[in-house]
């Protein structure tokens, strides 16, 4: 017997909710911790590829009022999910979003801010369950695509921001290199102070810098309590912050 659809709350966040109950992947701490973190300063036009539910897309026009916010999603199920999600949202006139693959989207466009939390499990044992499949999956997007995409259609002082995991550090360099893009930052992400990265929130620019910026974010203390670093970036997102 088939089992049923489990059925997922909308995650309220402090302006928006996000509804993920069509959606193979939920609400996460990647996505948001990405979202809090990307500077979206002096940015007129930003773009969310991969939007899923659509919650990156919705923190950039929470974050930023002035900018026109663009979100591209392959999956079906995903791109219903964000269009409800942006049509409930108080930026529904800023937020615009297109269905199809981001490596052959035609746009006359250019990016202040390319966002993404991307597919990036290339060998892993993969899903029934093919919007899964796409959304976790680096077969329909790799990584060198997404850079060598993000850079055409990226203007002269843009930024590329994404989340990855912290042992494909070494592979996002050598990708960034043959697009001829430069890392500008890095943060180390680490599940709890003691324990090692996890993740990487990573920067790249067309302007080359002679010194990558490295920091640390741990999001909790002792497995419990959050650390005054995460609170800070996050709090004006979680309600509980």
């Amino acid at each position: 017997m088939t089992k049923p659809e489990k059925k997922y709350q909308p995650f309220q966040f402090k302006q928006f909710a996000v509804d993920h109950n069509l959606c193979s992947m939920k609400v996460g701490v990647d996505g948001t911790l990405l979202g809090a973190w990307a500077d979206t300063r002096d940015c007129k036009n930003i773009l969310d590829v991969g939007t899923g539910s659509g919650l990156i897309a919705l923190m950039m026009a929470q974050k930023n009022e002035e900018a026109e916010i663009h979100a591209i999603e392959i999956e079906e199920n995903a791109f219903k999910q964000a269009r409800i999600n942006f049509d409930n949202s108080p930026w529904s006139n800023r937020l615009n979003l297109h269905f199809g693959d981001f490596k052959n989207w035609n746009t006359e466009e250019k990016f202040d801010l390319i966002i993404s939390n991307p597919p990036y499990f290339t060998a892993s044992l993969k899903s029934e369950k093919e919007g899964r499949n796409l959304a976790r999956h680096d077969d329909s997007l790799p990584l060198f695509e997404l850079l060598n995409k993000a850079k055409e259609i990226l203007s002269d002082t843009g930024r590329i921001c994404i989340v990855y995991p912290f042992d494909g550090l070494k592979s996002i360099e050598e990708q960034t290199k043959i697009c001829a893009l430069y890392i500008k930052s890095i943060t180390l992400l680490k599940p709890i102070v003691h324990k090692p990265p996890k993740r990487i929130l990573v920067e790249i620019t067309k302007i080359t810098s002679f010194e990558v910026m490295m920091n640390e974010l741990s999001i909790q203390a002792n497995g419990h309590d959050f650390t005054h670093d995460y609170i800070q970036l996050t709090k004006d997102f979680y309600l509980n912050f």
